[in-house]
């Protein structure tokens, strides 16, 4: 067993209000999940980073992982993380690491990309391929910039709970990683990633291989959960419980009916005895809770209205996007999917990957069944190659 988990990778990414942690080990057949765990942290404000390191601490002791070795992300919402393509102009793929680096950064401080001293700025590049622009050949490379205090503040987390960092990734190109490896997308497809997670949205296009990042919306799950919880006058934590109910949105053409929709079940608050809610005997239909979600998602700043406003923005440059792939445990929400192919008349997937990085029946892996979207960060971090 030593030599199998001697090249076991913990991927770890930490949210908002959650941890999650895989533990991914490469053998001869490819990677095996072998260990997958999550674990809450606050709920109604963003964890502190006492409290994320006191929750990860917990995650790291209930979890039975046999690697200290760990990728980690910083969030692609982060205003500290810069992501652009830029054309280097009389560059060719052979170019030197060297060449390529001096270029680039020169290119990044000369076009102002980077909001903060370049000399605090650490930065990665990407060849994406040999272009031409207004006649001039070159190549096009993918830069990413954080702020080196951010990193370094990562870094040590990790470090005081025991674990040892290999390398730091971005958020949403982890997932694009893990969809490549499960063949989810392929270079020759124009696709739109959304990672909607607690309190923010992530979105990425990808043309041909080639990805366009483009501002994160500062709105996700818990801006449905407040709502619920205002609208229906119940705690954060029961409104957290009515977002898992089963039920189907209203489409436009039907929001204006007075017969409401087919109830599929209806959640007592009674059975909630210990919580201290002024409306306990109250009971809500699917329907009702649908509604209220379905509100908060097309008000001016909810989720649709900016996503829109986005896809608008990049159509205008290139071809609608062929489908959108949705990760994140805010996905996972009956009927979203489907929700937002309506409205962007773009078909919607949500992440699959277990089929091409099976799970071992040994191992803690229980927290990821039936759950790939909350994981699949975490996943692609540690299936990262380049360390």
């Amino acid at each position: 067993m030593v030599g199998l988990f001697s090249r076991s990778i913990l991927g770890l990414d930490i949210g908002s209000h959650s941890i999650k942690l895989v533990e991914i080990s490469r053998t001869r057949g490819g990677p095996i999940i072998t260990c997958a765990k999550a674990v809450s942290m606050a709920h109604e404000e963003e964890a502190t980073d006492a409290e994320i390191s006191k929750s990860l601490r917990k995650l790291l002791d209930m979890s039975k992982v046999r690697s200290k070795r760990v990728i980690t992300a910083v969030s692609s919402a982060e205003e500290l993380v810069i992501m652009h393509s830029i054309f280097m102009p009389e560059m060719t793929a052979d170019v030197s690491e060297d060449a390529l680096r001096t270029g680039a950064r020169f290119e990044a401080e000369e076009q102002e990309y980077i909001p903060y001293d370049i000399d605090y700025a650490l930065m990665s590049f990407d060849v994406i391929g040999e272009a031409t622009v207004d006649d001039e050949q070159g190549l096009d490379v993918f830069f990413v910039s954080a702020h080196r205090e951010l990193i370094k503040n990562r870094i040590q987390l990790l470090r005081e709970a025991g674990l040892i960092p290999i390398a730091i990734d971005i958020d949403i190109l982890a997932i694009a990683r893990l969809l490549g490896f499960a063949e989810q997308i392929h270079d020759d497809e124009d696709i739109a990633i959304i990672d909607i997670g607690a309190s923010k949205t992530s979105l990425c296009f990808y043309q041909h291989g080639k990805p366009y990042p483009y501002p994160p919306i500062p709105t996700a799950g818990d801006a449905l959960t407040s709502e619920l919880s205002q609208q229906l006058q119940i705690s954060w934590k029961r409104a957290e419980e009515y977002k898992k109910l089963k039920g189907t949105f209203r489409k436009p053409e039907e929001k204006n009916l007075t017969s409401p929709f087919k109830t599929e079940f209806a959640v007592s608050l009674n059975s909630y005895p210990n919580d201290e809610d002024s409306m306990e005997s109250k009971e809500y239909t699917s329907d009702e809770v649908f509604d209220v979600i379905q509100s908060a998602l097309e008000k001016n700043d909810g989720l649709y209205p900016q996503l829109q406003s986005r896809f608008e923005y990049y159509e205008a440059d290139f071809t609608k996007p062929s489908k959108i792939i949705a990760s994140g445990g805010t996905c996972q929400l009956a009927s979203l999917d489907e929700f937002i192919a309506s409205r962007l008349s773009i078909s919607v997937e949500k992440i699959s990957y277990l089929e091409k990085i099976p799970v071992d029946a040994k191992g803690d892996v229980s927290d990821i069944e039936g759950n790939e979207p909350l994981f699949a960060t975490a996943v692609g971090l540690a299936l990262k190659r380049k360390l």
